[in-house]
């Protein structure tokens, strides 16, 4: 099971250290998928480090999903939380950073949540 925590991120396990690989119990990178949504991600980083300012306007529900062996920094999650603070917030077990792929059933029963 996965926790969603209330609006502070001191509510979840922050420990990892946010650098690529390490820490990381799970096999990730073998997932079907895996390497093409990396490779998108990295293409794309620019942009989306440009768009973080304007988190701020946006309107639309945001639910934020973290896996608990997530290379993104804690600094990096307390941020995006502080920019979008009506964000809901997942933390999930034994999952990295493509929660999609390596734990497809988190976001199906979130969306089916709200659905």
């Amino acid at each position: 099971m996965y926790s969603r925590c209330g609006s502070t991120l001191q509510d979840a396990d922050t420990s990892v250290d946010g650098s690529f690989g390490r820490g990381v119990e799970i096999d990730v990178g073998r997932h079907p998928g895996y390497s093409t949504v990396a490779r998108a991600v990295y293409r794309s980083l620019p942009s989306l480090v440009a768009a973080r300012p304007r988190y701020p306007e946006v309107t639309a529900p945001v639910h934020l999903i973290y896996g608990d062996k997530d290379w993104s920094r804690p600094s990096d999650q307390q941020a995006n939380r502080r920019l979008l603070p009506n964000a809901e917030f997942t933390l999930v077990p034994r999952a990295g950073h493509f929660i999609a792929l390596e734990r497809p059933d988190v976001p199906a029963d979130l969306l089916n949540t709200v659905a």
